[in-house]
C-alpha cells in the first residue's frame, strides 16, 4: 500500500511500505548489544552496497512523481477535475493521459448497486486530437468503505465524439494544446 498524499499543484513521491520496511532493514546496528553502526570497518561491503542501490532506486522513484494539477471544479462544485502532467504520453494526434476526478462527500453513488459512496476515481484516457474523440482506457475507482473497484480495458472501447462545453471537452482541448517542457 502506497503512502501519498495528493495535493493539487504538488508532486507527489511514491513511498511504499515496502520500501520503508527495506530501508529499516539495510539500516539496523550491525552490534545489536551497543546498537551502534560503523560505517568505515563494522558495515560490510554487500551491506553499503545494498544501501548505496536502494537510495539510487528511491532518488529514482522520486524522479519519476506524479505532477497532478486541477483543471477546474464542476459548476455545482459537486466535482473536481485533476490530470497527472508527467503521465502525458504524446503519439502523433493521440494524447494519453491519467486524470483524478474527486467528488465531493456523498456527492456521487455506486453505479454497481452497492450502498456506497464514490469517494474519487483515476483513469487512464486517450484522446484524439484530429477527430476530437475520446476513450477510456482503465479506471479504479475509489469507495467510502476503503474499497476500490479496477475496470481494465484489454481491448479499449470504441472511440467516441466529446460533447463540447463539457469536462471531457476541457480535458481534451487542455492536452491537445499540451507543449512538453
Amino acid at each position: 500500500m502506497g503512502c501519498t498524499h495528493i495535493l493539487p499543484g504538488l508532486r507527489e513521491a511514491q513511498v511504499t511500505d515496502c520500501n520503508i520496511a527495506a530501508m529499516t532493514a539495510l539500516m539496523r546496528p550491525l552490534d545489536s548489544a551497543t546498537g551502534a553502526v560503523s560505517l568505515h570497518g563494522g558495515m560490510t561491503k554487500s551491506r553499503v552496497h545494498a544501501v548505496l542501490a536502494y537510495s539510487v532506486l528511491l532518488a529514482c522513484g522520486a524522479a519519476q512523481a506524479s505532477d497532478w494539477v486541477t483543471l477546474g471544479k464542476s459548476s455545482n462544485g459537486k466535482t473536481e477535475d485533476f490530470v497527472d502532467l508527467s503521465s502525458i504520453r504524446v503519439s502523433g494526434q493521440i494524447r494519453r493521459v491519467w486524470a483524478k476526478i474527486i467528488y465531493a462527500p456523498h456527492a456521487q453513488r455506486d453505479t454497481s448497486g452497492a450502498d456506497r459512496w464514490v469517494n474519487y476515481f483515476v483513469a487512464l484516457y486517450a484522446y484524439n486530437c484530429a477527430d476530437e474523440t475520446s476513450r477510456l482506457e482503465a479506471a479504479t475507482f475509489y469507495f467510502s468503505d476503503g474499497e476500490t473497484s479496477t475496470v481494465k480495458n484489454p481491448t479499449p472501447e470504441p472511440w467516441e465524439p466529446v460533447t463540447p462545453d463539457t469536462v471531457e471537452s476541457f480535458r481534451m482541448n487542455y492536452l491537445c494544446s499540451w507543449k512538453p517542457n
